[in-house]
Order: structure tokens, then C-alpha cells, then sequence
């Protein structure tokens, strides 16, 4: 939906993904449109896009874009964003770091982009930009050579030549955002300073690197990595690093005893790896690639003042029986975007994983949740002055 300050917000619809493009609009017709009804119904409502590859081809035929377009029209909907994170199949990969698959040494990563920014251009209202968020790079457990790592860059700057084609042929401006994601070959503030810093060396005074190539701040991401928002925010201007989008979520912090660990055994893992970080009594942290590691180390009795699971829970959830949320660092960010509406104009509700929980944990509908997501981010963004457009 449209806020004051020419700002935009939606929900990601990672949630209901879809491998083919019918399935894709089933899950719109069978989400989207409850939303839509309960949250805003007078209005038009935002989409962010989730597309795999197979998808974005069906998608890309001209008669079903043109029906795509005649559906948006007649319900009130506009697509500003795209989440790309998977480009192949997405149902039955159980080793998590296949999610990501093809990554971005791969040129199939790149053409999967492009076209994501044909049909984006289609897509975006008059005088709306559009963003494609996109993996990170790659894994860190690849464990990429000093060549892949340039090629990573390569095929990253192919795109963005690819998206100042567009502009220039179409007037429209399309942002790609690097999502930091825990697992991932950029998961933290620091990484991304190095990564634009080495990539910025390679491409001296262009400013298209600027303009283009952005980061999609997940506060669940950089939560559940101990970040400040603040002292990130700070870094990021002082680098010259545009945020594309903003995606509010959060995540569980717990006390790592015996008597709350004991909650974390029916949790299971899913396509995505939910990583643990551990706050240790020296300030240092201990990362958990899954949570295997973290409940084996739980049980022992891991001596850390807090962990936080990388497992995205509702916006309005209250904090539980054996965990507390993240809310705060959502909460900053809506002060900082108060502030500075500038700082980013794509906002985006971001949950996708509370399904691990046991089922009897999960009785809400997944349109009621999210509406009630929709409705504790509207009611905060409205004391701060962002109220939705008229």
C-alpha cells in the first residue's frame, strides 16, 4: 500500500510460494485477496513478488502478462518488488543450502535476474521504482576461491548494466538489493562494507554501483547477528550504500538453560537453515549453522548470556512462555525511516519460517496472521506520521 512520503508497503510473499506461474496466482487469489479485504480494501495494495525460474518464464509469455496486468487492474493491486532468492524449484530440498541454488557465480543466476527485471518494468505503476532482491552472493560453506569470488562481481555487474539498459530504454528505474542472510557469503554489516569497498575498486567512479546495487536490510537477518540498527545505518551512509528495501521481521531470543532448551527439541528444520547465534560473557559470538548444533550444544549446557534463532516469527506475536522477540529492532528502524523517509522507500513484512514450529503452535491462518501483522506495523508506523496515502 502507498504511505505518506511516497513510500510503499507490502508483505513478501515468500510465504505461499509457488514453483509454476498458475500456482503462483492460486496462492494470490487464495492469500492476497483476504489481506487485501481485512487491511486494505479502499485502496491499492502492494505486492512483492515472489518468482521461481519456472514462474518468471511462464510469466514472461506475453498473454499471460497481459492477463497478470488485467488481474492487477481489477483488484486493486500493484507489484513494486521482486524476491528472487530461488530461481529453480523450491518444494522438496531438504539441504539447506540448495535453497540457493544457482547462486551467483553461475550466469544462470544472472539471466534469472534480467528477465526478473523484464517483467518487473512491465509490472511497476507510472512513476513507481521497482526492486529485485537477491541472494548474497552464495553460501559461505562453498567455500569460494579468490576467481569465484570475481566472478561473483562479474555476473553482479552484467545485471547492473543490464537494469541501466532498461532504464535508459524504458525511463524506469529498477534496483537490485543483496539480502545479508545468515549462511550466506555476506551475512553481516561488515561484509557488505568489504564486498562494496572491493567491488568499488574494480569499478573506480562509476556511479551505476551506487545507484543500482543496494542491500534489502532484513531485521530478522541482522537481529538475530547482534546488530545495532543504528550503528549500521550509519556505516552504510557513510559508504555510500543505498538500502533498496526494508523487510520488518523478527526473531526469538532465548536464555540458553536447560529449562528453555527443552522447547527448542520439537522445533525441525526446513529448506532455509535456521542458524543460532550465541552471545558469549566475553562479548564474542558463537554461530550455529543449523539448529542440530545449537540444541547438541544447548544440551550441554553452552555457557552463553543469549542465543537467537534465525527463524522469522510474526510481527505480532507476544513474547512466549520461553522466548522473547526482536521487536526493538524493528522499532528503531521505523524511527529511523520516520525520520529520513528517504532513507528507503520499499517496506516490506517479512515471515517465512514460523512453520518448523509444531503444528498445534500454528493454529492462525495465514491470511489472519498476516493481516495482524499488517495491522501492529500500521498502528507503530502511525504514531511516527507514516499513515497510508489517502
Amino acid at each position: 500500500m502507498k504511505l505518506m512520503h511516497g513510500l510503499h508497503l507490502a508483505h513478501c510473499s515468500n510465504l505461499y510460494r509457488r514453483d509454476s506461474w498458475a500456482e503462483t496466482l492460486g496462492r494470490l487469489e487464495q492469500y492476497w485477496l483476504p489481506i487485501r479485504a481485512r487491511v486494505c480494501p479502499d485502496r491499492p495494495m502492494g505486492i512483492s513478488l515472489r518468482l521461481s525460474g519456472r514462474a518468471a518464464r511462464e510469466l514472461s509469455h506475453p498473454d499471460q502478462m497481459r492477463a497478470f496486468r488485467k488481474w492487477l487492474d481489477r483488484h486493486g493491486a500493484y507489484v513494486f518488488s521482486i524476491h528472487s532468492f530461488p530461481c529453480g524449484h523450491f518444494r522438496d530440498r531438504l539441504a539447506p543450502p540448495r535453497v540457493f541454488v544457482p547462486d551467483w557465480t553461475s550466469p544462470e543466476r544472472t539471466a534469472f535476474t534480467n528477465l526478473l527485471c523484464d517483467l518487473l518494468v512491465q509490472l511497476l505503476p507510472p512513476d513507481v521504482e521497482g526492486t529485485i532482491s537477491t541472494l548474497p552472493g552464495g553460501v559461505k560453506s562453498a567455500f569460494y576461491a579468490p576467481e569465484e569470488l570475481a566472478l561473483i562481481r562479474t555476473h553482479l555487474w552484467q545485471c547492473i548494466e543490464h537494469l541501466d539498459r532498461t532504464r535508459e530504454r524504458t525511463g524506469r528505474m529498477i534496483r537490485l538489493a543483496l539480502e545479508p542472510t545468515p549462511h550466506c557469503l555476506l551475512e553481516t554489516s561488515g561484509e557488505i562494507l568489504e564486498f562494496f569497498h572491493t567491488f568499488r575498486c574494480e569499478h573506480m567512479n562509476d556511479s551505476r554501483l551506487i545507484e543500482f546495487l543496494t542491500v534489502a536490510y532484513d531485521a530478522a537477518h541482522f537481529a538475530v547477528e547482534f546488530e545495532d540498527p543504528i550503528a549500521v545505518l550509519a556505516c552504510f551512509r557513510e559508504a555510500h550504500i543505498k538500502l533498496g528495501k526494508i523487510q520488518f521481521g523478527v526473531v526469538p531470543r532465548i536464555c540458553p538453560c536447560p529449562e528453555i532448551c527443552q522447547f527448542l527439541e520439537p522445533l525441525q528444520e526446513t529448506e532455509y537453515q535456521h542458524h543460532v547465534v550465541a552471545w558469549m560473557p566475553d562479548g564474542q559470538r558463537i554461530i550455529f549453522r543449523n539448529l542440530a548444533e545449537a540444541k547438541r550444544a544447548a544440551r550441554e549446557s553452552l555457557p552463553a548470556v543469549e542465543c537467537r534463532l534465525h527463524l522469522h516469527a510474526p510481527l505480532h506475536t507476544p513474547d512466549g512462555e520461553w522466548f522473547l522477540l526482536t521487536q526493538d529492532h524493528v522499532e528503531t528502524l521505523m524511527d529511523q525511516v520516520a525520520t529520513d523517509p528517504g532513507l528507503c522507500r520499499h517496506l516490506e513484512i517479512e515471515i517465512q519460517t514460523w512453520d518448523i514450529l509444531p503444528a498445534e503452535e500454528r493454529t492462525v491462518a495465514v491470511p489472519d496472521q498476516i493481516a495482524a501483522d499488517y495491522e501492529w506495523l500500521l498502528a507503530r508506523l502511525q504514531q511516527r506520521g507514516l499513515r497510508p496515502a489517502p
